[in-house]
């Protein structure tokens, strides 16, 4: 969890602008919107460049905005595998789930909590799963802290 000086609406922003996620998501080298099912829920395509001899992976994902009445979103994440036919170059991954909360606090900060847990598929080292699971959030973190500057 970090807390930023941003408004909801430059999160909002954030989460629509897709093409945008690797700039600031950690482990993501390309993403494409893929489908807009409504204004609350979206079809995304993900890739992660891994280093050689390692497979790079894909994943598609279902994102689903929620409002809270406190004036509080969340993003709830999903694999879809069965919505693209895999790629030759990458290693799918079949397994993941997440969320993102925002919750708006009264000195105009917001509390952002990010969980995610999947399966990246495939024999791993242990250096390369710590990308994923603890390098990779606070990385993305750190980002989108960095934004409010």
């Amino acid at each position: 969890m970090t807390t930023v000086k941003l408004s909801m609406d430059q999160v909002t922003e954030l989460f629509e602008n897709v093409s945008d996620y690797h700039k600031w998501m950690a482990n993501v080298s390309t993403c494409k919107l893929i489908q807009s099912i409504n204004e609350n829920e979206t079809l995304v395509y993900y890739t992660s460049e891994l280093p050689w001899p390692i497979n790079d992976r894909d994943m598609v994902v279902r994102i689903e905005k929620y409002e809270g009445e406190d004036g509080s979103l969340c993003f709830y994440m999903s694999c879809e595998d069965d919505v693209l036919e895999e790629h030759d170059d990458y290693l799918r991954i079949k397994l993941a789930n997440g969320v993102w909360e925002f919750a708006p606090n009264p000195d105009s900060s917001i509390d952002i909590t990010y969980q995610f847990l999947g399966d990246p598929g495939g024999n791993l080292p242990a250096w390369v799963l710590n990308l994923f699971i603890v390098d990779g959030p606070f990385e993305t973190l750190e980002n989108i802290r960095e934004m409010q500057n």
